[in-house]
């Protein structure tokens, strides 16, 4: 992933809808240098639960022996969206 996604990724003043562009866009763009960015979102406490499942989503596709861990994390989400990536990043690994 390019830095200019990196950086819109990390930039919580942008919306919320060009943050998960940005995050699609790693996903398919690929790079394990992505993944350390991932893992801070998803480990925030302030970031929309939206974010959060592109975040997984991401993490699975660029890193995916980092997201079986923090997937696991979140199994206890109350956020039906976030649950449900996280048990399909648990059961596929």
């Amino acid at each position: 992933a390019g830095p200019k996604l990196l950086a819109a990724l990390a930039d919580v003043n942008r919306p919320s809808a060009e943050r998960a562009a940005a995050l699609r866009a790693v996903r398919a763009t690929g790079g394990t240098q992505a993944a350390g960015p991932l893992v801070a979102l998803l480990d925030s406490p302030s970031e929309p639960a939206e974010l959060k499942v592109e975040a997984l989503r991401s993490l699975a596709a660029v890193a995916p022996d980092r997201a079986a861990p923090l997937a696991e994390r979140l199994l206890d989400q109350p956020d039906p969206a976030l649950l449900g990536e996280a048990v399909s990043v648990v059961g596929s690994t």
